[in-house]
């Protein structure tokens, strides 16, 4: 089925506020990021303050030096005994100094939920105008086909030829028939990084029912597929734990 990377945090254990990350200067810490999906890359970090953590880029490879500021990446690295995981945004100042500004939430790798597998499958994508949406049929709307890059219970990403920027919803269909998954999902397009290829890898998430149902009126919900409003938390839970178990077995 492909190789099994752990993303996306679930309910934090503690705050960073706790992090003492001034352990870390001189040490390497492991770098996650949509721009170079499914590699680790092992940074130094060279100064912390507060909860900056700046990193050594002399000498790197054009992975570290090509990464986009104003990015969310996620940093692991061992604190007091355990691994942990916590996301930060990427900042770079004058000079292409690498700055990496971490978030409130911090989470033991160990509660990890949701399970992300380099995986190719057909996707059929449509951007949806939610604010002008009327009782069109789906046929007339832009629909994109593509491959999957990886998949989890909680989103995906793909590559397209043209952007589409953060925020964006989009009508989903995915080719995927080893689990039950619905026909049709709405998602939302959380980020977009071109490629040196001129394509660009999109990271879009899963909204589940809850969240979908809101940004309709009842008249509007009446005129979408059903499937649209049938993915939730409970299915994408069921899905996460399938996706992990059946990756264990095979020694993934």
């Amino acid at each position: 089925m492909g190789t099994l990377t752990r993303v996306d945090s679930g309910d934090p254990a503690f705050s960073s506020i706790s992090l003492d990350l001034s352990r870390l200067v001189g040490h390497h810490i492991a770098l996650y990021t949509e721009q170079v999906p499914g590699k680790k890359l092992q940074v130094r970090v060279v100064a912390v303050h507060d909860k900056q953590i700046s990193i050594d880029t002399s000498g790197k490879s054009n992975l570290i030096n090509n990464l986009v500021s104003q990015q969310k990446v996620v940093l692991q690295f061992a604190h007091k005994g355990q691994e942990i995981s916590v996301k930060a945004t990427l900042i770079r100042s004058l000079g292409g100094r690498c700055h990496f500004i971490i978030d409130e939430r911090v989470t033991p790798l160990a509660q990890r939920r949701f399970y992300r597998v380099e995986l190719i499958k057909q996707i059929k994508l449509a951007p949806f105008p939610i604010a002008s949406h009327s009782k069109r049929e789906l046929s007339t709307l832009h629909w994109m086909a593509t491959d999957s890059v990886n998949l989890s219970s909680g989103g995906l990403l793909v590559v397209v030829p043209s952007c589409l920027h953060s925020g964006i919803h989009l009508l989903i269909n995915i080719d995927w028939e080893e689990f039950e998954f619905p026909a049709l999902v709405m998602g939302q397009v959380r980020h977009c990084f071109r490629e040196t290829t001129g394509q660009f890898k999109i990271g879009i998430e899963f909204l589940l029912r809850e969240a979908a149902r809101k940004l309709f009126s009842q008249t509007q919900k009446g005129s979408l597929p059903a499937s649209l409003f049938r993915y939730s938390m409970s299915w994408r839970d069921k899905l996460n734990n399938e996706l992990q178990t059946v990756n264990l077995e095979k020694g993934i």
